[in-house]
């Protein structure tokens, strides 16, 4: 079985804050569950009003933060910059992050049983060694967060960093 190759796309994430679990990791997603009750965090998610969600960072998006040199995982969902509801218990609210555009690795809809590990690995390889300045941009990772959209067979899987254009000099 061959995967498609992953291609890329610039699109812009406009301005939100982020409602999830964080936590730092050394090797892969998964130690996010420690210490987290996995379907209680997606009965949380679930539970938000439509309205209280981005339309762009939806409900289950993951993906890393960098502070003070190390990376975390998140899993969450963007909310409107004038979201002020009750943070849920395990939960933090952070933000606001500014618009940003990201340079988006997809690959398309797949079989999540057969394709999964094949597909992480040929975006992720793709995502951590691209240049964006051959698209006349630098990684705007210091002030926004990357993100993963992992909906198999809707989506595809996708892997977004965040960028800001390359000021002349």
């Amino acid at each position: 079985m061959s995967i498609a190759s992953p291609n890329i796309r610039v699109e812009f994430i406009p301005e939100h804050k982020y409602l999830g679990v964080y936590k730092s990791f050394e090797t892969k997603n998964g130690p996010i569950w420690a210490g987290h009750d996995c379907e209680l965090t997606c009965g949380i998610l679930s539970s938000l009003k439509d309205s209280d969600l981005d339309r762009i960072v939806t409900r289950f998006t993951s993906g890393w933060t960098w502070e003070n040199g190390q990376r975390s995982y998140i899993f969450g969902a963007g909310v409107p910059t004038d979201y002020c509801k009750e943070v849920p218990e395990g939960f933090e609210l952070r933000g606001e992050f500014p618009g940003s555009y990201y340079i988006a690795f997809c690959h398309p809809p797949f079989d999540y049983l057969s394709e999964n590990e094949s597909v992480i690995k040929a975006v992720g390889d793709m995502a951590w060694s691209f240049d964006p300045s051959s698209l006349g941009f630098e990684w705007n990772e210091d002030v926004c967060q990357d993100y993963e959209r992992h909906y198999p067979e809707v989506l595809g899987y996708q892997i977004l960093r965040p960028v800001r254009k390359i000021k002349s000099r």
